[in-house]
């Protein structure tokens, strides 16, 4: 199979029984298996060698057929043929056409040999799905991922599990088909307390489906609790279990009018207006905890 987009550097060998050949030429075409149509596109620096273009038909062959002493086989190097970046539907099998010629530069055809072959019909690999990844951050998972060789992809499911075995739908990502390497990425902002296990539900245009590998992380319960005292509170608020944690006071308009980390697990609001807040730490878990207050 190929790969949209990459290229594949080659050398052509022709070999003949007896070392008795002087010359030596070939040509090869590259073309769809369901319209006939060119597919992809030839480069070479072989000065023997060139791209030749006759009105729909493209191949590369030789340009100035090359001699030799008497000998069995000559090989054409710096040969390269470069995929389609996002090949049409017709464009996704490709047979590859060769001829090559064995003379004895007599001057004329009499005597020289030609020889064809074809390869087997070569189709565009199937999507490959790299570096899936999954990082808590706070009370979420962020799922990250690369799609190689997207061609005719439709989408990305996301699946979430609670025991690895039975999977719901929590995400659906469209695919960008540039048949390219593309980085995707899908927060699950709720999930469930304990083991989370993951995995990527790839669907193709014509049905088929194909799976990632399953990845695992747990979110560990929520027990330790914001009590601020007291509350209402002139002065000082008391946190008990909350020490060197980040915090921040807003207003109920989402203003943020102090931070700082909490010290001798109290905060200062003296100098606060009368009032409503809400306080908010980050727990050594990286856990956001909130809880409103009212200041005298």
């Amino acid at each position: 199979g190929f790969t949209p987009g990459q290229s594949y550097p080659f050398s052509l060998t022709v070999t003949h029984t007896t070392a008795d050949r002087k010359i030596w030429g070939f040509a090869i075409k590259a073309i769809s298996t369901v319209d006939r149509s060119v597919v992809g596109t030839w480069t070479t620096t072989n000065s023997n060698a060139s791209i030749k273009s006759t009105g729909n038909n493209i191949e590369l062959s030789h340009s100035n057929a090359p001699t030799t002493a008497n000998s069995k086989n000559y090989t054409f190097s710096n040969l390269s043929w470069t995929a389609p970046v996002s090949p049409t539907t017709a464009q996704q099998s490709v047979k590859f056409y060769f001829t090559a010629i064995a003379g004895n530069n007599n001057g004329k055809e009499a005597g020289d040999y030609v020889y064809y072959a074809t390869s087997a019909n070569l189709n565009v690999l199937p999507i490959k799905l790299d570096n899936f990844n999954a990082v808590q951050k706070q009370k979420s998972i962020q799922l990250s991922w690369t799609g190689a060789s997207e061609v005719n992809v439709n989408n990305y499911i996301v699946e979430r599990s609670t025991d690895g075995i039975n999977f719901n739908e929590i995400g659906n990502v469209a695919a960008k088909n540039t048949g390219t390497t593309n980085q995707y990425d899908f927060i699950d902002t709720n999930p469930a307390i304990g083991k989370n296990f993951y995995r990527i539900q790839i669907t193709e245009i014509n049905g088929s489906v194909k799976y990632s590998k399953i990845l695992e992380r747990s979110i560990q319960k929520n027990t330790k609790d914001l009590i601020i005292s007291p509350n209402p509170v002139r002065n000082t608020i008391q946190l008990n279990d909350f020490n060197n944690n980040n915090f921040s006071v807003y207003n109920m308009s989402g203003q943020k009018l102090l931070s700082g980390k909490i010290k001798s697990e109290q905060i200062n609001v003296s100098k606060l207006a009368i009032g409503t807040y809400l306080l908010s730490v980050i727990d050594e878990n990286g856990y956001n905890r909130t809880s409103e207050f009212i200041k005298q």
